[in-house]
């Protein structure tokens, strides 16, 4: 599936994996808990979703915004084609899982909430 809107979605827990929402509209959504492992989530507009214990397994997040989404402890170690950038002015706390390369993986999260 591409250009999936599921703005303001209340999805907790789901298991998206595998899912193709290339361009998807989740912003706003709420998705605490879910798994997205192996899904494309590349160009998603992710901007002020819920993604409180979301994990994102060999996930595609190439162009995925996150503008002011919630990603206090999830888990983004095993994401691929995410980049720094990509989190600026998402909220994260120190359970957040960032991967090595990031400045802020070493305990000094993107943003607090």
């Amino acid at each position: 599936m591409t250009q999936a809107n599921l703005h303001g979605a209340r999805l907790r827990g789901v298991d998206l994996s595998e899912a193709g929402r290339r361009k998807a509209d989740l912003s706003k959504a709420t998705l605490t808990g879910a798994s997205f492992s192996g899904a494309r989530l590349a160009g998603a507009d992710l901007a002020k979703a819920n993604l409180r214990k979301v994990t994102f397994p060999d996930v595609d997040l190439a162009e995925a915004t996150f503008s002011q989404a919630h990603l206090e402890s999830a888990d983004l170690l095993g994401a691929k084609s995410l980049i720094s950038q990509q989190l600026r002015s998402a909220f994260t706390d120190q359970t957040t899982k960032m991967p090595a390369r990031f400045p802020c993986a070493e305990g000094t999260p993107a943003q607090r909430a």
